[in-house]
């Protein structure tokens, strides 16, 4: 048995480098296309200003100013040029203990065991208005002495009643 051979690596050849990161691999045009929609820019803007959606857009477009482009173009330069509507939330922020929140409402028909028949249970929850910890139940009935006891039932459940109780969908609690 002989001595392994020490070879040296083949030389790779300099004419299969890439190219430089500079240089684009696919010519470009001169610069970002342009929309068919942009010669109505005004119009367009005015429109979203209205509310209108990009159909109702393109649609007056083709009816009224002989636009021949596509509705996809219209919503495309639509999307582009709208004005962002920062969304709008109210928040209430009370101290813990402060306030709590109650709705009581009516929920899917459901079978009753005893009768058979379908009808709507009601569904109370109270949501303390801090930490949004919530008691839920639901009951068959619905009256002004229900309505009272699920508010001392939620009471026993947090350890406490908070100071003041902002009321949703309120029907039972009131006189009548």
């Amino acid at each position: 048995m002989g001595s392994p051979k020490c070879t040296t690596p083949p030389e790779v050849p300099t004419d299969l480098d890439p190219k430089p990161a500079t240089e684009p691999e696919v010519p470009t045009g001169s610069g970002p296309t342009r929309s068919s929609a942009e010669p109505h820019r005004a119009f367009i803007e005015a429109e979203l200003a209205k509310r209108r959606n990009s159909m109702a857009i393109y649609q007056d477009l083709v009816e009224h100013h002989g636009y021949d482009g596509s509705y996809d173009a219209v919503k495309r330069y639509a999307r582009r040029v709208r004005p962002s509507d920062p969304k709008v939330s109210c928040r209430f922020e009370t101290a813990p203990g402060w306030e709590a929140q109650v709705d009581y409402g009516e929920g899917a028909p459901t079978r009753d065991a005893r009768t058979g028949k379908y009808r709507k249970p009601r569904l109370f929850v109270m949501t303390l208005s801090a930490s949004r910890h919530s008691f839920r139940k639901v009951v068959a009935r619905s009256s002004q002495q229900t309505w009272c006891e699920l508010h001392e039932e939620a009471f026993a459940y947090f350890g406490g009643a908070p100071k003041t109780i902002r009321l949703d969908n309120l029907r039972e609690g009131g006189s009548r």
